[in-house]
């Protein structure tokens, strides 16, 4: 059975990030049943966040080979052996100042032969639907030698999920439009 995984890319609590994944997780169960989705929170899965200091080579000196024993973190070395896992990869991310939310950032940084040739899509929100994290992301997952999805699906948030105290729950009746570009997004990693 193949195996996605889900990274939740956010630094906020509460998120909209959070019920946008509940909601894309009903969908890839929905068009993939069959699929085992692993998700991870980067703020609160077990050995998340990961340190902010990198140690050791460079993560691009290490042969896949060599991987995870190569880490001198344990939390990075968890961190390699699970994306080792992974068939393919989905990040859901909103948009911090036109990028990507450090800890998203941190993660991808910590690791790089592991990202070599996964299939991967891309999921922003925000005002305008992410648009300027999506064009960030897209050019660091580029950098990784990733297998990017063409699709690009940005879900754009009504103002008072960003400036007020509503966040997205995933149940949402408007988040029913954007079904065909996760199903897009993700039908291009399986």
């Amino acid at each position: 059975m193949p195996t996605l995984g889900l990274i939740v890319g956010t630094a906020r609590t509460p998120s909209n990030t959070h019920g946008l994944v509940s909601h894309i997780r009903s969908v890839v169960a929905r068009s993939h049943p069959s699929l085992t989705l692993d998700v991870i929170d980067l703020l609160h899965s077990p050995g998340h966040p990961l340190p902010l200091t990198l140690s050791g080579p460079i993560p691009a000196a290490h042969a896949r080979a060599d991987v995870p024993a190569a880490y001198p973190d344990a939390g990075v070395r968890a961190w390699s052996a699970r994306v080792l896992g992974w068939d393919a990869v989905l990040f859901v991310t909103a948009q911090y100042n036109w990028s990507l939310p450090a800890v998203l950032k941190n993660a991808l940084d910590q690791l790089y032969v592991e990202w070599a040739a996964l299939p991967a899509g891309l999921i922003t929100l925000g005002g305008r639907g992410g648009s300027k994290a999506q064009e960030a992301g897209r050019e660091i997952l580029t950098a990784c030698h990733m297998d990017i999805a063409e699709k690009r699906a940005g879900v754009v948030l009504p103002r008072e999920y960003i400036h007020g105290l509503e966040r997205v729950g995933g149940n949402e009746d408007w988040l029913a439009a954007y079904d065909a570009d996760v199903r897009e997004t993700e039908h291009d990693e399986f």
